[in-house]
């Protein structure tokens, strides 16, 4: 049985997917392309360089074919390449809690603890790969203290806003969309600025 959730099923023996690998997401891509009859057909290069900016999301992967309805494989191209856009590029077809990413993040959003949504906001400073120690540097203060960051990290990460290092790996990654309406709550909080600072600080000191 395939299923989806927002939050890890209660069940024994599931095996959660991880995102599409690359290749995966672009045959998934010029299939949905295929399926709508679209006029419009990338370049296997194109629907790779389209899917590289979609995080292996399947949702993103649909929407972003259903684009081709009424942009050029380059215009969508551009479209996605700018998480703020990607977050609100509809499938009509979808249902509404589908139908935008912005739409399927803000169920998740309410699914989350308070600590969670903070940490949220401010991990989307991070430009690129992190770890929970990274977090613990750059995010934690007297509202979000150690202990309660740790746990709403691991929450994060349950709910695939956070995604864990590949096998072998260290780096956790925040998908664009999902990093883009983090930054946006951040600016709504007052904190852009304050946890900006810290993260370039915190960048001075790597190695």
């Amino acid at each position: 049985m395939l299923a989806t959730s927002r939050t890890p099923m209660p069940t024994a023996g599931h095996y959660p997917l991880r995102p599409l690998p690359l290749d995966d997401a672009a045959r998934l891509f010029m299939a949905s392309v295929r399926r709508r009859g679209s006029v419009a057909v990338p370049s296997p290069d194109t629907a790779r360089r389209i899917c590289a900016y979609l995080d292996g999301l399947p949702l993103a992967v649909r929407i972003a074919a259903d684009q081709l309805a009424g942009h050029s494989p380059d215009e969508v191209l551009s479209l996605v390449s700018r998480p703020e856009t990607l977050l609100d590029l509809a499938a009509p077809e979808l249902p509404a809690r589908q139908r935008t990413l912005r739409d399927s993040l803000l169920r998740t959003h309410r699914l989350c603890t308070w600590e969670e949504r903070l940490l949220w906001a401010r991990c989307t400073v991070f430009p690129g790969s992190f770890g929970p120690a990274d977090a613990l540097e750059v995010c934690a203060d007297e509202r979000l203290p150690g202990g309660v960051l740790a746990a709403a990290f691991d929450g994060l990460v349950r709910h695939a806003l956070i995604l864990p290092p590949e096998a072998h790996g260290t780096a956790f990654r925040m998908p664009g969309a999902t990093r883009a309406l983090g930054r946006q709550w951040l600016d709504r909080l007052g904190e852009e600025r304050e946890f900006l600072r810290r993260c370039l600080a915190w960048s001075l000191r790597e190695p």
